[in-house]
């Protein structure tokens, strides 16, 4: 990975048709290099945003019937989501519904596990009692971890250098935006921010095998693109590579886990009573690590 101007401006002159086409084919190939279990097509963890959508498009291209998995609260706005992309995606959705205590019921295997905030404990436990209801063994799980940070983050926080990059290398702020986005990709992979190793290792406990396309290095070039021609704000790039494989994503809505499952408040705040703790991401290294 470079932080290059030179390299910035090379990206800026490739055409969005040819880069969504390229983006298309290495992520269908990367899927079926990480399959382990062909003889049943892939399951795709659908969460109804523009990522899973689009792993879903490509399964339901390649593969033709498939089926898809939300995992969610009772009767929350993900259910919805969900719902909607896999009806604009022809395929079939099936919707795993956990409780808050069904999942709290798994806190004990949750300790020793790299797991040091809250948004990282509600997805184990979710996935975990999730995957004892339907269960996945020997199939590939089609799952997006890893789309956002390639795209660059969206919070404004790690741009708020960006007009003294800018000044300073006397570059536009859409090549300093560019730096920003990148530098942050960097140290997600170097720190190994995000959900992916631990969904591996709760698809694994499963007999099961996640297939994670945006995280192969393969595709890491799609962080270089110019921050205007990727937009991680709106998604831009993934948008049109849905319209490319020929879906509509104009009406789909991302539902994050914090907001759609219904538990995250509530178990950040059951955390902080039960522990004393200033913040609920201390409440867990405490509970699980004894830190």
């Amino acid at each position: 990975m470079r932080l290059s101007m030179e390299w910035c401006r090379e990206m800026k002159e490739q055409k969005l048709e040819e880069v969504c086409s390229k983006y298309i084919t290495q992520l269908t190939e990367s899927i079926e290099a990480q399959r382990k279990y062909k003889k049943n097509p892939p399951i795709i963890m659908l969460s109804g945003g523009v990522d899973s959508m689009i792993l879903g498009a490509i399964a339901k291209t390649v593969y033709g019937e498939v089926i898809s998995l939300t995992v969610a609260g009772k009767n929350t706005p993900d259910i919805q989501v969900a719902r909607k992309t896999a009806y604009h995606l022809g395929i079939e959705n099936i919707i795993i519904q956990v409780s808050y205590n069904e999942i709290m019921k798994g806190l004990e295997s949750a300790k020793g596990r790299n797991i040091k905030n809250v948004f990282s404990l509600l997805f184990y436990l979710m996935f975990q009692s999730a995957f004892k209801k339907y269960p996945v063994k020997h199939f590939d799980l089609l799952q997006g971890d890893g789309a956002d940070s390639l795209l660059g983050s969206t919070s404004s926080f790690i741009y708020m250098k960006c007009a003294e990059i800018a000044e300073k290398e006397n570059i536009t702020k859409d090549e300093a935006r560019t730096i920003c986005k990148q530098k942050f990709f960097q140290d997600s992979m170097r720190l190994k921010r995000g959900t992916a190793d631990l969904f591996k290792s709760i698809a694994n406990e499963e007999s099961a095998n996640a297939v994670q396309p945006f995280r192969d290095p393969k595709v890491f070039w799609v962080n270089d693109l110019p921050y205007s021609l990727s937009r991680p704000d709106k998604k831009l790039l993934h948008r049109e590579v849905i319209k490319k494989l020929g879906y509509n994503p104009k009406n789909v809505k991302r539902v994050t886990m914090q907001q759609g499952t219904g538990f995250y408040e509530v178990m950040k705040q059951n955390l902080i009573n039960q522990t004393n703790c200033k913040n609920a991401n201390q409440a867990v290294q405490l509970i699980l690590n004894g830190v």
